[in-house]
């Protein structure tokens, strides 16, 4: 943000927040240790002019309508208990926060060319115009991630007739969905990709077929073993990729990794930040600024890399540095 606004400024009398934190405590003098803390930290902006008007950039989106979690929500079949839309949302979002990548969190308004990457988990409810915005994302080379459970619905909550996913999705990603397999919570299946690792298979298993499609992984037991499970299609200048079943969250992690590698997607910092440690950058186009913040209780040292300088010092930084519990520091380059 460009500015730090106090609620409330001096506290109130009466009524349910007369104990609401404030900067003028009922006391009415500048005594007191909030009043310190405010002074500190207005000394600390006033060394970070250059940050106004700075602007984070994403090169990777994650997408999420309201409209389309209500509509899963709604629907009966998919296990009614908890169909887990959040648990997936944020089990794609995990992996980005640890590497510091800056994601945006786009609906189908957003201008889906600004991204490299997009991760579209559970995009159940599907129109024509959504449609054509996804499939025009990849063909001017983006990159789409997408799961079980996609392009079922249209906008009014009504099944696609012809076979999921909808319309052009399904040379988008160079399949045809038959069918879902709904396990019950202590049911699992084995995934086996190209490359010999096994990812567990829980709650959700779809049966597709690849048209197209390069199969990087397949079932490994029940009726649909041998049937694509992961899979990759080139379409235009871009990639589409199509998880067809709910993993633990191994999979989308290892598979994030090398998409963003691929992608060459850069990330806030050099190496993988500690638990409890965020980093976000924002850019004017010419300089970047880096804010890392350390929300545990312990000293954490991240990897930043080479040509950062403390915005705030204006001395040199190191490659690593540590920062304290509950600190935040503002890097420029």
């Amino acid at each position: 943000s460009d500015s730090v606004q106090y609620f409330q400024f001096r506290k109130s009398r009466g009524c349910s927040e007369k104990f609401h934190g404030a900067v003028v405590d009922h006391v009415g003098h500048e005594h007191t240790r909030v009043f310190g803390d405010v002074k500190a930290l207005g000394a600390r902006l006033q060394k970070l002019d250059e940050v106004i008007g700075t602007l984070p950039e994403s090169e990777v989106a994650l997408f999420h309508e309201t409209e389309n979690m209500w509509a899963i929500d709604d629907c009966q079949g998919f296990s009614n208990r908890d169909k887990k839309y959040y648990d997936t949302f944020l089990s794609f979002y995990k992996p980005l926060w640890e590497r510091g990548i800056n994601t945006d969190i786009i609906g189908k308004e957003a201008d889906f060319q600004k991204y490299k990457v997009i991760f579209a988990p559970m995009l159940y409810m599907v129109d024509g115009a959504l449609q054509n915005k996804l499939c025009g994302f990849v063909e001017q080379g983006g990159v789409l991630v997408c799961t079980y459970m996609t392009g079922y619905v249209n906008e009014n909550d009504l099944c696609h007739l012809g076979g999921f996913p909808f319309g052009k999705l399904k040379d988008l990603f160079g399949i045809w969905n038959e069918e879902i397999d709904t396990l019950y919570p202590e049911e699992s299946n084995q995934v086996v990709t190209d490359s010999g690792k096994r990812y567990k298979a829980v709650d959700l298993c779809e049966i597709i077929h690849a048209n197209g499609a390069k199969v990087l992984g397949e079932y490994d037991s029940d009726f649909y073993k041998g049937s694509p499970a992961l899979t990759v299609n080139r379409y235009g200048d871009g990639k589409a990729y199509y998880i067809a079943f709910r993993d633990d969250g191994e999979l989308i992690t290892d598979l994030t990794e090398t998409i963003l590698r691929e992608a060459a997607v850069r990330p806030s910092v050099a190496g993988k930040l500690p638990q409890g440690v965020t980093a976000h950058h924002s850019t004017d186009g010419e300089t970047t600024f880096l804010f890392l913040e350390n929300y545990s209780h312990d000293p954490a040292t991240v990897e930043v890399g080479p040509g950062w300088t403390d915005a705030e010092q204006d001395l040199p930084a190191q490659e690593t540095i540590q920062i304290m519990p509950c600190q935040t520091v503002i890097l420029r380059r």
